[in-house]
């Protein structure tokens, strides 16, 4: 397993195919471990240190990691390692999405509030945050509109992905003079390609951002 970017949070682009997958199934596994650990806490022993805590930490860190997975669809020069990229995201972004519908987590939020800890500004906005969210997410909804939300977020995910992939492997464009694109500032213009047509002098708009 490559080693991971925490400290510095840089993001590695020398990486496998083979390497991609294999950390994203690193980091599921090592977040999911802690959910269910968290999840697992009675409800008398649940506080903002035992719940949130953990939970705001892995997070933290399952962010940078993932990004290592993700970003080199966007960036990456050989088309397998894109695609692994591609498919570690979707992975991700489901694991996300169950994560965020967890009935077990949400209820070891619920009991570590029901506590009325006296909580500094910046704790007591995590844990209001994180109860909005769990809410926002389905969590009070009856367990059938549960299910029909998550197969909903997990299809728009999926989606999303297969939309920014084909916006990246997209090359049309189009020429415009410089006075048909009047009114845009003048960086537009600076270092941007030029071609010739009928005679004149056009400039390149394509279709990626932030054309």
């Amino acid at each position: 397993m490559p080693p991971t970017t925490l400290s510095h949070n840089n993001l590695r682009f020398a990486w496998k195919p083979e390497e991609i997958a294999q950390h994203s199934t690193d980091i599921i596994q090592k977040a999911r471990k802690i959910y269910d650990e968290v999840a697992a806490i009675p409800a008398e022993k649940a506080t903002f240190q035992s719940v949130l805590v953990p939970i705001a930490k892995m997070e933290g860190w399952f962010t940078t990691e993932a990004s290592n997975c993700t970003f080199l669809q966007y960036v990456g020069t050989d088309k397998a390692v894109r695609d692994a990229s591609m498919a570690a995201t979707k992975e991700l972004d489901e694991f996300e999405i169950e994560s965020s519908m967890r009935e077990d987590l949400y209820k070891a939020v619920r009991a570590a509030a029901d506590k009325k800890e006296d909580l500094d500004t910046e704790d007591a906005r995590l844990l209001k945050f994180a109860l909005r969210d769990f809410k926002r997410n389905g969590l009070a909804l009856p367990a059938e509109q549960r299910e029909k939300l998550a197969a909903l977020k997990k299809k728009l995910a999926e989606i999303s992905v297969d939309f920014s992939n084909n916006l990246n492997s997209d090359v049309s464009e189009c020429l415009f003079t410089r006075e048909e694109l009047d009114g845009l500032p003048d960086d537009f213009f600076e270092g941007r390609t030029t071609k010739t047509e009928d005679g004149k002098e056009k400039y390149v708009v394509t279709m990626k951002y932030p054309d």
